[in-house]
């Protein structure tokens, strides 16, 4: 990160730092109104704007440029940025992804409930409470190892290298980088589930469900 962006109380931006990571959004300021979030990847911005719009500004192969994908960023929901690259989940709960296309999204999900990223990967939380993975496997773009465990998951959490689900049973499943964190096994005892009936409540869904819509 080379370049702040803040949010005004009247849904403007502000920008600062380094100019060809973001800090300049001069070519972009008139689109920038409404806005209700920002978020970043290294060397580039996208803003959420109340109409579900996005507004992208920085260098473009690190997603300062949608221009190619606009027509696909229609009532978005939330952006998550990794190193280089954007993902959106947008409001039928598939994603949209651009930046680096070695780490775009192809297809994979079905009905996104939440977006988390490493710096090289990304894990969408599915509404069926399945996990789907892309990018980097060092970064934990290669769920594989884990993936029968990745079922009833409640939320996903990250930092740079590696993955954690939380599931419904209080237990917790980790990938990615083992010396980042995604080996968990040290910590087996204290990540052990709950005892007795777990409930589970996960992120509100976006649609109910995807994969029934006609």
């Amino acid at each position: 990160m080379h370049a702040f962006a803040a949010i005004r109380k009247d849904g403007t931006v502000v920008t600062w730092g380094r100019v060809d990571a973001g800090g300049d959004s001069s070519a972009v300021q008139t689109q920038l109104t409404g806005v209700r979030e920002i978020a970043s990847t290294g060397y580039a911005f996208a803003a959420i704007r109340d109409d579900g719009s996005v507004v992208t500004w920085g260098r473009s192969e690190h997603g300062g440029d949608s221009h190619k994908i606009q027509e696909h960023l229609v009532n978005v929901k939330h952006v998550q940025g990794s190193v280089s690259t954007f993902a959106a989940i947008v409001g039928d709960g598939s994603i949209v992804a651009w930046g680096d296309r070695r780490f775009e999204m192809k297809g994979l999900t079905r009905c996104a409930v939440q977006l988390s990223a490493s710096i090289g990967a990304f894990a969408a939380l599915e509404a069926d409470g399945t996990v789907v993975t892309w990018g980097s496997a060092m970064h934990g773009g290669d769920s594989s190892t884990v993936r029968q465990l990745l079922k009833n998951v409640k939320s996903i959490a990250s930092n740079g290298f590696a993955f954690a689900a939380l599931r419904c049973d209080g237990s917790v499943v980790t990938w990615g980088d083992p010396e980042g964190g995604g080996d968990s096994n040290d910590m087996e005892v204290q990540l052990r589930p709950c005892a007795g009936n777990c409930t589970c409540s996960r992120p509100g869904l976006l649609c109910q469900p995807c994969w029934d819509q006609t």
